[in-house]
């Protein structure tokens, strides 16, 4: 199984290449490091937790809407400057921010489940 996953993600990512190759007339080893992490921001932004877990789809839809208005917004406030550094910025930030609240609604989440007494099998419980 895991074979095959890597086999199909390499086949797929051969033919992203060459549609990029088609598209741009050229072929350089960075065009696809903004897309990492855009994808990890999705989905972390998403719900999907970054330790592995599941997620819904419609929370990678909003995440994929959320980060379509803040690019846009960025590009009416910075018309001026034709740096995508500012784009990157503002992601990069914004995955520190959710990885943030996250990390604290988790750990949040891990401490009342500690806390809460746990009934062995067999065991009397009341009076």
């Amino acid at each position: 199984m895991l074979l095959s996953v890597y086999a199909v993600s390499g086949v797929l990512s051969a033919v992203a290449g060459l549609i990029n190759l088609g598209e741009t007339n050229s072929a350089n080893v960075d065009y696809g490091t903004s897309y990492v992490l855009l994808a990890i921001l999705i989905s972390v932004l998403g719900g999907i937790s970054p330790s592995g877990g599941a997620g819904r789809i419609i929370g990678v839809v909003l995440a994929v809407l959320i980060l379509q208005f803040l690019s846009t917004g960025l590009n009416l406030v910075f018309q001026s400057s034709n740096s995508n550094f500012l784009k990157e910025f503002a992601w990069g930030t914004t995955l520190l921010v959710v990885l943030a609240i996250g990390g604290r609604r988790y750990s949040r989440l891990d401490r009342a489940s500690a806390q809460t007494p746990t009934v062995k099998a067999g065991s009397a419980v009341g009076p």
